[in-house]
């Protein structure tokens, strides 16, 4: 019968994103960086070498459903301990990219100290995930252009040109210049501020108030 020495798990470093901008490094990286500590129930750090563990991203701090999960043991890669310290790199093995971390989510840290598949060490409480995740929500702005003055989030305008903007909640404008047609909800009313013309119901605007449809006054 195999006997294991109970296994304590430190947090030394909770989380550390590790987002990298496309316009500086030229891609994303969609990995965590996770940071921590094993050690014996005495306090002692775990051998130096490789390690099998596995993570969980789940929708709630007890229970919930599992979002997404990575192994690293002998079929990946192990983790690598040094005095029993240790760093991964999420979403190396599995791809985060299709998490949607728009949501609270938790991570559940699980042990398998002999290799066998079982994970029996299942480390409590889960972890919240927090500022990291904003990285993984910003890289969607990734390669999407304004007309002016170039990337989003290069830099902070005070001015800026859209070739098409669509509003679909309310909205405050102040000063407002305008220098094409612009249509009110899709096609009830059009604006030409080069000519001052009106078109309701129309985008002809033959007349400074063109209606296309009854008109009552």
């Amino acid at each position: 019968m195999k006997k294991t020495n109970k296994i304590i798990f430190k947090i030394l470093i909770i989380f550390c994103s590790l987002f990298l901008s496309s316009q500086v490094f030229g891609t994303f990286l969609e990995q965590i960086n996770y940071q921590g500590k094993l050690t014996n129930n005495q306090g002692v750090p775990v051998e130096d070498g490789g390690k099998c563990m596995k993570f969980r991203l789940m929708d709630d701090l007890v229970g919930g459903n599992e979002v997404w999960s990575e192994v690293w043991t002998t079929s990946t890669e192990m983790v690598t301990t040094t005095r029993g310290l240790f760093s991964v790199m999420l979403g190396k093995h599995n791809s985060l990219s299709s998490v949607n971390f728009n949501q609270p989510l938790y991570l559940e840290v699980q042990f398998d100290p002999d290799c066998d598949g079982t994970f029996e060490e299942v480390f409590s409480p889960r972890k919240p995930i927090g500022a990291s995740s904003a990285a993984f929500e910003a890289k969607k702005l990734l390669g999407y252009d304004w007309a002016s003055p170039g990337i989003i989030g290069a830099v902070t305008p005070n001015e800026a040109y859209f070739t098409k903007l669509t509003v679909s909640a309310t909205s405050t404008l102040s000063t407002t210049t305008i220098s094409g047609l612009l249509a009110v909800n899709n096609d009830l009313l059009y604006v030409d501020p080069i000519t001052g013309r009106v078109g309701i119901g129309t985008s002809t605007l033959s007349h400074k108030l063109t209606v296309d449809g009854d008109l009552f006054i």
